[in-house]
């Protein structure tokens, strides 16, 4: 039976398996052990995983989401915010990641936020239709730039 509930201690070595088929090789072994460690750290005022156990000790998806101050004209707001959202290939279509999404989005409401909002890279259908599926809306299509500091130009 499959259970939604947020991470705990003993899912370290199956959340470092999860992020890095999610991020690898954008991410070293070194990164993924310390993100895994920050999750597992992080102030539960401003940051929740929740996973997807199948079984015991087996996780097959989790979503992560932070809390955001943001300053538009009308306004202060606080915002939830999807920073990972991830479902083992072989589980999608199952409903775990609106189960995920729904138990996040709770979190987002307990905390006070006013608005949800999320990214995800412009050819990625599935996930733009994921969010989609729980009520997102496209808000903007940017590019996004990275330059190296220190090299010639």
């Amino acid at each position: 039976m499959m259970t939604i509930r947020p991470l705990k201690p003993d899912d370290k070595n199956e959340i470092i398996r999860l992020h890095k088929t999610l991020f690898f090789p954008e991410f070293s072994e070194d990164e993924l052990k310390h993100e895994a460690a920050d999750m597992l750290r992080a102030d539960p005022n401003y940051w929740m995983t929740i996973v997807a156990e199948e079984k015991p000790g087996k996780l097959c998806g989790y979503i992560c989401g932070s809390i955001r101050q943001e300053t538009p004209i009308i306004g202060r707001i606080k915002v939830g915010y999807v920073e990972a959202w991830y479902i083992e290939p072989d589980k999608q279509q199952q409903g775990i990641g609106t189960a995920l999404y729904q138990t996040l989005e709770q979190w987002f409401l307990q905390q006070g936020c006013d608005i949800a909002k999320s990214d995800t890279d412009l050819q990625n259908d599935a996930s733009i239709n994921a969010h989609k599926r729980q009520g997102f809306a496209v808000s903007d299509r940017i590019v996004k730039f990275t330059k190296k500091l220190g090299d010639a130009h």
